[in-house]
């Protein structure tokens, strides 16, 4: 199924925006996401510690800039939230979030960091970012490992939401490490990846690892197509600004 539909250009989702769902949270592109997320949650069963692994077929669709958003999002709506950055051989989150990325994920893994570096951000400090670390020749054993599954464990008891940016399918295992462990599987997609036949290899070599593919993203949608599904939202929108209260 499709979780969401997001407009937007190449631009914004290379570059990413950590800052859209607190700076215009009623603009079309935080509804749109916040409409993903919601539609997400109902592929989620618990109360606490789920985790949600955002990956695509290809780099640049958009799947790190849609777990930024993601995880403002669940912050905004007041639910304690870890945003990983999993994606060791291309890691991005720190560089959109403005964070130092000396020291975070494999090195915590690989036992040359005994807790992790994690960054409290947001106005009300229940977003926390672990970002990748100085990197490793072997992610996938990294991720694989005892230690990776006990982080994930310790992190089910603490966070309400676990939003792990993965790194895209073609060509690594990674993801699919990650997808096994995951609660839920969103797959990011943009115009040149929504062939049919390139998405139901990506399905499944998802489900074949184990994984539960919640749905796919579209990202890079042209607004028209965008603007199509958020009318109704937007009637209300309009209702209630007319509204006067006492």
């Amino acid at each position: 199924p499709v979780l969401g539909v997001i407009p937007g250009n190449g631009l914004f989702f290379r570059a990413g925006s950590a800052l859209t769902p607190l700076s215009q949270p009623h603009s079309r592109l935080t509804e749109a996401y916040r409409i993903g997320f919601t539609n997400l949650k109902a592929h989620l069963t618990r109360d606490r510690g789920n985790a949600i692994v955002l990956t695509s077929r290809i780099p640049g669709e958009g799947k790190s800039t849609s777990a930024i958003q993601f995880a403002h999002i669940c912050a905004a709506m007041r639910y304690s939230v870890l945003l990983l950055d999993a994606d060791m051989r291309r890691p991005s989150l720190h560089r959109r979030l403005g964070l130092e990325n000396h020291v975070g994920l494999s090195d915590y893994l690989n036992n040359s960091s005994n807790v992790p570096n994690i960054h409290a951000i947001g106005p009300d400090n229940n977003l926390h970012v672990l970002t990748a670390g100085s990197g490793m020749p072997d992610p996938v054993a990294l991720l694989s490992s005892k230690h990776m599954q006990a982080l994930m464990e310790i992190a089910a008891k603490r966070y309400h939401y676990i939003i792990i940016d993965a790194p895209p399918l073609k060509g690594f295992a990674d993801p699919l490490v990650l997808a096994a462990m995951a609660d839920a599987t969103v797959l990011v997609v943009s115009p040149p990846s929504s062939h049919r036949r390139e998405l139901t290899a990506a399905v499944q070599r998802i489900e074949r690892a184990g994984g539960h593919l919640a749905g796919v993203l579209r990202t890079r949608v042209r607004k028209s197509e965008a603007m199509a599904g958020q009318a109704y939202y937007d009637s209300y929108r309009r209702r209630d600004a007319g509204r006067s209260f006492a």
